[in-house]
């Protein structure tokens, strides 16, 4: 059987980060799965969620927000 890391190792790390895939590796993952949304202004980002209530409680979608909005109100550290 094979094990797939869902959104990295996101039990240790902020879930959709570089750091949480390479940990899932690292802890013996055979792979990982990453959910890709497009931003307002054309930036791929790895993120779950198709709007940012859950981490932010911001009621916006990911598609209607630019990568700074994001970036400003998401704080990964946050996350579990």
């Amino acid at each position: 059987m094979r094990i797939y890391a869902h959104r990295g190792a996101s039990g240790d790390f902020p879930e959709g980060s570089k750091a949480a895939y390479l940990g899932a590796i690292e802890q013996g993952a055979d792979g990982f799965e990453c959910d890709v949304r497009l931003t307002k202004d054309k930036q791929i980002i790895c993120y779950h969620d198709k709007d940012a209530k859950r981490l932010a409680n911001l009621d916006r979608e990911i598609a209607k927000s630019t990568y700074n909005q994001l970036k400003e109100s998401i704080n990964p550290y946050k996350i579990r």
